[in-house]
């Protein structure tokens, strides 16, 4: 696979981005119904918000579906009309 150096955002970060790509790539990653579920937004390769979802039910190990870790996620750096799900 070839790549092309980009750089990104106000921090002068250089990102390798795969020849033919879209110009931005969005992944939300779910951990659920197991120990301790969690969201974790990915754009461009790089983790720019991630949460457990015990954060905000203060359940401890809590195992159900993160709907407020998404939802941390997704307001923190993107829409969700911008995040493709397959």
């Amino acid at each position: 696979m070839r790549f092309t150096v980009a750089r990104s955002g106000a921090r002068n970060e250089i990102v390798l981005r795969p020849l033919n790509s879209s110009p931005m790539t969005s992944i939300l990653g779910l951990s659920a119904f197991y120990h301790d579920s969690a969201a974790c937004l990915v754009v461009d390769g790089k983790i720019v918000a991630a949460a457990q979802e015990e954060r905000f039910s203060r359940e401890k190990y809590d195992a159900a579906f993160p709907h407020q870790a998404i939802d941390f996620c997704l307001k923190e750096r993107a829409s969700p009309s911008t995040v493709s799900i397959t």
